[in-house]
């Protein structure tokens, strides 16, 4: 019978992973309470940015609800959501 071992990584991978979806919520929380608070980047879309990693969270919003478009890493070409439907 073969054990597979974890890799030295995995537990920092899991740690990084639990990281950033607790920044990405931030980020949306953050949204949720203040959603004019940033600027619109194209049009009516704003974005705010994640403190500990390099993404932007792209959303709509008017006085009555707040749609999340993407979560995008900041090197990719902001308009890749547009392409999503």
């Amino acid at each position: 019978m073969t054990c597979i071992q974890p890799s030295i990584g995995t537990n920092h991978n899991i740690r990084l992973g639990r990281d950033f979806a607790r920044e990405i919520s931030r980020c949306i929380d953050i949204i949720a309470e203040t959603p004019f608070i940033y600027a619109p980047v194209d049009g009516d879309i704003r974005r705010a940015l994640a403190r500990k990693f390099p993404f932007g969270v792209y959303y709509l919003t008017n006085y009555d609800e707040t749609v999340v478009l993407a979560v995008l890493h900041c090197a990719r070409d902001p308009d890749t959501w547009k392409a999503r439907g």
